[in-house]
């Protein structure tokens, strides 16, 4: 689901940043996505059940661990990855490929008149400095 849209810092907040700095943007933009929001244990060797085993392997948890301190539970942050942010962000990448608007609302799981907001808001030419008056 990791959109193939450049990073930039503001994705990786918090202790999302220093995940990326040890393992890279594009597989802290996964542990984001499948846990932000979420409590997650960073054992120093984690089993198989670990989610942050699962998401990004055994090589990549263990590192994360021995990065930010084996043994303790953290909150990872959702960044731009869930929630509204990653919505949107999604909803772009689609549109950029090229996807008729049913269909990313039903990719997405979002209703259609979201899709074209985003579509409008990202158009060439839209005001990028005008303030929505939906948000």
């Amino acid at each position: 689901m990791t959109t193939d849209r450049p990073y930039d810092a503001a994705d990786f907040p918090g202790v999302l940043g220093e995940i990326a700095a040890v393992i890279g943007p594009a597989m802290a933009a996964r542990v984001a996505e499948h846990l932000g929001g979420q409590y997650v244990w960073l054992a120093a060797r984690p089993t198989p059940s670990n989610p942050l085993l699962r998401v990004i392997g055994r090589d990549h948890a263990e590192a994360v661990a021995a990065a930010l301190g084996p043994n303790q539970k953290l909150v990872i942050p959702c960044g731009g990855f869930r929630g509204a942010p990653g919505r949107r962000r999604r909803i772009a990448a689609l549109l950029a490929q090229g996807w008729p608007h049913n269909a990313i609302a039903q990719e997405v799981r979002c209703h259609v008149r979201t899709v074209e907001r985003v579509a409008a808001e990202t158009a060439p030419g839209a005001d990028a400095g005008q303030p929505s008056l939906f948000d």
